[in-house]
This record gives structure tokens, sequence and C-alpha cells, in this order.
């Protein structure tokens, strides 16, 4: 195998994913930004703070993931996965930088979460009808 061909079929590679990551992140970013407009309109009880960050993470999660799938022709379930972990690890480095240097269980179950849902999403979007990259 060439060098070439070698350089291209690590690109194709890691396109899907920078793109599934740049639009799991814009979405959780505009979901954000909506649930901030939410709640300062109106009083927003603090019990429903913690579900609306999951809920944000499942859409920028899923958002990625389906992106990532929807963009390889095969093997668009491993570029979700793929996504979800570059997901994880901006959640986790947010968290880190917000909070002390402590990990704890609530970091593991938002980590658990994205991941979970950039799968789902890879997997709706591998099985949907219309495929991007098969025209």
């Amino acid at each position: 195998m060439t060098k070439r061909r070698m350089k291209l079929e690590k690109d194709t590679r890691l396109k899907p994913i920078a793109l599934g990551t740049t639009v799991g992140a814009a979405a959780m970013l505009a979901a954000l930004v909506l649930a901030a407009v939410g709640m300062s309109l109106g009083s927003v009880p603090h019990s429903l703070v913690g579900p609306m960050v999951i809920l944000i993470l499942i859409i920028g999660g899923f958002a990625g993931g389906y992106t990532a799938a929807k963009q390889v022709p095969s093997g668009g379930f491993y570029m979700a996965a793929a996504c979800g972990v570059m997901l994880c690890l901006m959640v986790l480095a947010a968290g880190l930088i917000s909070n002390t240097s402590r990990v704890g269980s609530a970091a593991a179950v938002k980590i658990a979460v994205v991941l979970v849902s950039a799968v789902m999403g890879g997997f709706s979007g591998t099985n949907s009808r219309y495929n991007r990259s098969r025209r």
C-alpha cells in the first residue's frame, strides 16, 4: 500500500469523527443556550437542572453519532462510537475545568449517557433509508 493511499484512508476515517464531534458539540451548545434562555425567563426548580443537563447531553451525543454514521458507507457504528468517545472526553474536560479536580459518579453517568446516545445515533444513522455517502 502506498503512502498516499494510507494517508487518504486515515483522512477518511478521521473526517467523519471530527465532523460528528463538531456537530455534537454544536448541538449541545444550542440546547444549552435554549435551556439558559428558558431558565432566565421563568423560575425553574433546582431539581430540574440535572435532568436538563442529561437531556442536553443526549441531544448532543445523538446528533454527533448520527452525523458521523451518515458520512461513511460502512462502519458507521464504529465512527459513532469514536465520536461518542471524543464527546465524552470533551464533557470530562469541561467538568474538570469548571469543578474541582475530582471525577465523581455524576461525571461517570454523564460520560455513559453521551457514549450511549452517540452509539444510538450511529445505529439510527446506519439503519436509515437515505445515506449521504451512497449517492
